[in-house]
Order: structure tokens, then sequence, then C-alpha cells
């Protein structure tokens, strides 16, 4: 049959023959101009108002009207919110993809983090280690220093003649003057020791405070990334239960497919 001859056969207002879901179909005016302009946007919507009944003349899947001056005003009002619709949805999908962009980089940031703390731990031990070392240096400079001037007491008693009581007075001098300076010396090394570890503290921790700071501008960023993605928008749970149906299966107003 003549394609012209076979649209003339719709029923109800349906003068048109058009492709819903790949099949040629007969669908009103107003239909046919919706799947012209919009293309599957407009299908789904001819097939969510369309009565999805079979032409008994053709063989041909029909989408009149059943309810034609209400549904004429609702398609007339659904061909303007297409536009809407679409733009709704690119914003949603690039909301989608800011979205996990800023969840990536929440999770780049957890890593950094935990590295930070791992190379903090690392370099105060070596700091500890360091001062370890320089301290039981000192302590055996320390006991050598003391052997030195007994040794050299000793050594005057026996080569000079000098009286016992004397050497030894000698000897706690020296001592005690070897012994402020030990003393002093491992103060310093000690308060060398606390700076260090301070420095090394305050280092890190200023690192760490900025990847939080980061990672809570991030979760910001995700939080109005998923609010805009979640702002409705016309047609936004038709089309995706319409998606999710795919080209078998009952759509809005139509018969199911046992095929």
């Amino acid at each position: 049959m003549e394609e012209t001859y076979v649209a003339s056969l719709g029923r109800f207002g349906d003068s048109e023959l058009r492709f819903v879901d790949g099949e040629l179909s007969h669908v009103n005016p107003s239909e046919a101009k919706s799947i012209d302009m919009y293309g599957a946007q407009g299908e789904n919507l001819v097939k969510a108002v369309g009565s999805g009944t079979v032409n008994p003349d053709t063989g041909l899947n029909e989408y009149w009207l059943q309810y034609l001056p209400a549904i004429i005003s609702g398609v007339s009002w659904a061909v303007g919110s297409l536009s809407e619709s679409s733009a709704g949805a690119t914003q949603e999908k690039q909301a989608d993809i800011q979205a996990e962009a800023a969840q990536d980089t929440k999770i780049q940031i957890d890593k950094q983090i935990s590295q930070t703390k791992t190379q903090w731990q690392a370099e105060k031990e070596v700091g500890t280690a360091d001062y370890l070392t320089v301290s039981d240096q000192l302590s055996d400079k320390t006991i050598e220093s003391y052997e030195t001037i007994k040794g050299d007491a000793e050594s005057k008693i026996g080569k000079q003649n000098l009286a016992y009581g004397t050497a030894n007075k000698i000897f706690e001098d020296r001592a005690e003057k070897l012994t402020e300076k030990i003393t002093k010396s491992r103060s310093n090394l000690w308060d060398n020791y606390q700076r260090k570890m301070s420095d090394i503290d305050v280092t890190y921790e200023g690192q760490i405070l900025g990847l939080e700071s980061e990672k809570t501008a991030a979760d910001y960023e995700q939080q109005l990334a998923e609010t805009s993605s979640e702002q409705w928008y016309p047609w936004k749970y038709t089309s995706k239960f319409m998606q999710s149906r795919g080209p078998k299966g009952m759509g809005f107003g139509g018969s199911p497919d046992y095929g």
C-alpha cells in the first residue's frame, strides 16, 4: 500500500505516519511534529500519551489520543517543555560528572594525607635517631675526658712529686669544669632536638591542614553537584523509565510485547 493511502487509514485523528521505536506507526499531526522536532524524546512523548493500540486495517501501531481536547493541550505543553527537559538532562549529566570528579579529588587527597603522615613520622624517627647518636657520642667523649684528667692528675703525683691532696684538688677542679661543659652541651643538644621536632611538626601539620581544607572544598563541591543533579526537570523520570524498559516491554499507554 502506498504511504499516503496507509496514512489515510489512521483512526481518531491519526493522519500521519512516523517511526516510533523503529516501527512505522499512525500518529496525529501534533505527535508527528513532536517526533520531527525532538527525535527520540518526541517518540517517548508519543508513547506516553498515545493509545498504543494496533490499527485493525493496516496492522500498524497507532497512538491516537483517547481524550483529544485535553490531551492536545497536554501535548502542546509537553512539546514546549521538551527543550527544557533536554537542557535539564544536560545539566544533570554535567552535575554527575562534577560530583564524580570531586569524589575522585577527595580520594586522592586522602592518599596524600596518608603519605604525608607517613613521611612526617619517618622524619621524626630520623631526627630522634640522630639525637640519640650524638648523645651517645657525647657520653663516650665525657668518659674519655674524665679518664684523661684523672690519669693526668695521677701522673703529676708520680712525676712532679705533688702531694695526693694537691693532685686530687687539681683533678676535682678540672672535673667540675668538664661537668659544667658537658651539662651545657647536653642542654644545647636537647634544645636543638626539641626545636627540630617542633619545626617538623609545624611543617607537616601545615601541609595536612592545607590538604584537609582542599578536601573540605571538594566535599562541598560534590554536595552542590549532587544537589544540582537531583533537581527536577520535565520528563526527568519518564525518560529514565523509558530508557530502563528498552525497546521492548510495556510502554506508557501501550500494550505488552511478548515477542
